[in-house]
This record gives C-alpha cells, structure tokens and sequence, in this order.
C-alpha cells in the first residue's frame, strides 16, 4: 500500500532498501518478497486490499481505519442478506449476525491490514447471489460476477473456493426453470465472461511481476504441505477450537439435506465450499508450522478458517428461524447454502 501511495504502483524495491541494508538480502525470503527477472521487488502476498485501500491511503491510519470499517460493514450486510434471503427469520437472522460480528475473532481481523474480513464479505455476498439468482437474476449475476472474480485478488489461496462457488452458480442457473433458454445462457455468459476476465488479468499480473524462473509458484500456496491436514485434528490450534460451531454445521448439514431437492443442493453448496476452504487453506506449512510461535488467532481457528463464518451463521439462522415457526419453512426455503 506505501508503494502504491508514494509511487503508484506494486514495486516495493524503494520500501525494502533499509531492511536490506540492515539484514541483508535473506530478510526478502522471511518477508515473503521475490526478485524478478528484471531485478525489481515484489511482495508474494495478494494486492486485492491494497488496491481498494489506495484512495484511502493518502489520508494515513485514519484512511486504512475507515476503509477496513467499510469493508467489515459490507461483510456483516452480507452476512445477514444471506440469512434473509435464505429465509431465515429476521430475528433469528439479527441475533447470528451481531454474534458473528461481535465475535473476538471478527473484532480482531476487521481492524488488521489483512484480507480475511474482505474474503468474508466477498464469500457472503457470493454466496447471497446463489440464493437470489432465482427472483434477481441480473442484480445475482453481476453480484456473483464480482465476488468470485475479485476473491483471487484477494488471496490466491481462495480461487478454490471462487471456482466452487462459481460452478455451483452456472449449474444451479442452467437447471433452474422459469427463465427462458435465450435470456438464460445469455446471463450465464456474461456471467462467465466477467469472471474469466477477472482471472486472465490476475495471471497476467503475475506474470508480468513474477517474471522469469521466480514466476508465481502456486504450488506452495496451493496444497503445498498436506500433512497439516492431520494437524487439524489433532494440533491445539486446529479444528477442535472451533467448537461448537463446527459441531452445528456437521449436525445442520445432514438434517437440512434431508428437507428436499432444493435443500439438498444448498446443503452440497455449503459443504463443497467449507471442504474446499480447509483443503486449500490448511494443507500448506503456514497453517500449522511454527504453531508454537504462532499468536492463536493466526492459527485454524483462527485466521484460516475465518472465511467459514458466513456459513455457520447461515446455518445457524435457518435452524433457529425453524424452531420459532414449528418447522413451517418449506423445502424452497432452506437457508444452509453457501459460504466456505
């Protein structure tokens, strides 16, 4: 972000001189910075969130506060349109909402630099546009458009978790009946194309930075270190702090799959989407390695499973908007779709 302020563009070349000079060149490999072809600098973490907090940042810690509490706010809306549209009741919805933004690990990350809060937002509303896609079809498709393209950019771990939510959108589009064939494959190509646009960019960008033998590696972000898989069960710091929510989640899915076809596939959307982001997000060195050194909300539970919230607050609405009205939601009402 202070290069795009002070420069206008992503090179941190001017910004690392000190650090070099003081630690030599081996501190580049610790902060996550590679070398191009070209000899410029370049930081491996993803630039979505400093992109959108440029403007911001010419105003100092008073701009990156204000922006951060932007993208927190459109993350909570998210978060309780997803429960609504998902028919949930508006209390039931109300009271998982302010709980899951109250919580300490949201209060944490929405006031830190980093893109867990922006990814939660962008899963949240993506995953409104699966529920709304049926009564909104333009305003769903743009919407899930932008969510999905604009989720790599905000970490590269997360385009798993853009393409599920992306196929499940074309799938769930092309069956869904009351629309006309040619309107139909219509959206679904502008939709396919808004998203295939965002992704080309991306690559191109990193090509263009990550030039030469030090390209990109994907593979150290992507399933770089499935061993820690098995951390996640049975490390301190893994899965078992997520309880109870995990446990509600485990219990809902099932008991929601049995509630009709159209529950079924919100259930298999919800699952497809928290596997895909354990996968990805936990089978990497960063997710357990050094977990002794690492402060708890860095860990599983933590800050790599924070883009999971959504769902377990989707669930969460569903079920309790189901205990007031003695089970009076139908099968077309079913709000445990969605968010990994």
């Amino acid at each position: 972000l202070k290069s795009l302020v002070d420069d206008g563009n992503l090179e941190i070349s001017n910004e690392m001189e000190e650090t070099i000079r003081k630690l030599g060149r081996g501190a580049l490999r610790r902060s996550h910075i590679i070398e191009n072809a070209e000899g410029k600098l370049y930081s491996y973490h993803s630039f979505g969130l400093p992109l959108l907090a440029w403007p911001f940042g010419f105003f100092g810690a008073t701009g990156l506060q204000l922006i951060l509490a932007i993208l927190t706010a459109i993350a909570v809306a998210g978060c309780r349109a997803a429960c609504l549209e998902a028919k949930a009741s508006p209390r039931a919805a109300a009271v998982v909402t302010w709980t899951l933004a109250f919580s300490y690990i949201w209060a944490v990350y929405s006031t830190r630099f980093l893109p867990e809060i922006l990814g939660c937002g962008l899963v949240a509303w993506g995953c409104w546009a699966l529920a709304a896609q049926r009564e909104r079809r333009w305003t769903a498709t743009i919407v899930a458009a932008i969510c999905c393209g604009f989720l790599p950019f905000a970490h590269v771990r997360w385009a798993p978790a853009s393409l599920v939510i992306a196929a499940f959108y074309g799938f769930e589009g092309l069956f869904m009946k009351g629309e006309k064939l040619g309107p139909k494959l219509g959206r679904l190509f502008a939709f396919a194309a808004i998203y295939a646009a965002f992704g080309f960019t991306l690559l191109h960008i990193h090509a263009t930075l990550y030039s030469g033998a030090q390209a990109y590696d994907y593979d150290k972000v992507l399933f770089s270190y499935p061993q820690a898989i098995w951390g996640m069960f049975n490390d301190r710091r893994g899965l078992l702090g997520l309880l109870p929510g995990l446990l509600w989640l485990v219990v809902a899915l099932p008991f929601c799959a049995a509630l009709g076809k159209r529950a079924a596939l919100r259930t298999a959307e919800s699952g497809a989407i928290l596997a895909i982001v354990l996968l990805t997000n936990c089978t990497t060195s960063a997710a357990l390695a050094g977990a002794e050194r690492m402060p708890a909300d860095d860990a599983a539970g933590g800050r790599r499973e924070r883009l999971v919230g959504p769902g377990r607050a989707t669930v969460t609405a569903f079920g309790q908007g189901r205990g007031e009205t003695g089970g009076g939601n139908g099968p077309d009402e079913i709000g445990i779709h969605h968010h990994g």
